[in-house]
């Protein structure tokens, strides 16, 4: 669940930017774009202003006026179909980007789901360093079966509950402490009384509990 979480944040990390990096390429290519074209227009109207205002004096004539400066169009959107085509390619590509991403997130749970036994292994290592750890390997084998049928019945490893961390103390303490008094306990009813019958009584076992 932790390493399947891990990579679904990394996944989305990198869908966000496959998505918004093209999408802020092609505005600025866009902008780019159309400042030129629209710096060539406004050339282009001074220039036949200026030639239209230096033919038609003769000689003697007044001095001819300063041309008034040609404002540069403002940018202005393209036509409605290639804006329309353009979403539309866009859309294209966001679905091709998250199909990709979650038939890659599918596959790393399907090899997750291989990589059981070496999961195990990672995660006990320390309990394997001073000793072969033949107590949880056999533990293991009994779990095995049933982890693998919740994750084959999970299609989404992520969102698997998890258990907090009281409750894994709680655990530890329960299997520390209460199954020593449980195995006093079951050895004290299964020893006989003085008469040959079993005796039931624990009233010592639960007051020194206590």
């Amino acid at each position: 669940r932790a390493q399947t979480r891990a990579r679904l944040v990394q996944l989305q990390a990198v869908g966000l930017v496959s998505v918004i990096l093209p999408a802020y390429l092609a505005l600025r290519l866009w902008r780019v774009v159309a400042t030129t074209l629209a710096e060539a227009a406004a050339a282009e109207a001074a220039t036949a202003a200026a030639a239209e205002s230096s033919t038609g004096w003769g000689w003697g004539s007044s001095p001819e006026p300063a041309p008034e400066p040609v404002e540069t169009p403002e940018l202005q959107l393209p036509r409605l179909w290639v804006c329309v085509g353009v979403c539309a390619a866009y859309s294209i590509f966001c679905g091709m980007v998250v199909q990709f991403l979650w038939e890659y997130f599918l596959q790393y749970q399907r090899e997750l789901f291989v990589t059981l036994d070496h999961i195990f292994e990672e995660a006990y290592a320390e309990n394997f360093i001073h000793d072969d750890g033949e107590d949880l390997r056999s533990r293991w084998l009994v779990v095995r079966p049933k982890v693998a049928s919740i994750l084959q019945a999970t299609m989404f490893y992520p969102f698997l509950p998890f258990f907090a961390l009281w409750e894994v103390h709680r655990i530890k303490e329960a299997l520390a402490k209460d199954m020593w008094w449980l195995r006093q306990l079951a050895r004290q009813i299964r020893q006989p009384s003085e008469n040959g019958v079993p005796s039931g009584h624990y009233a010592p076992i639960h007051h020194a509990r206590k």
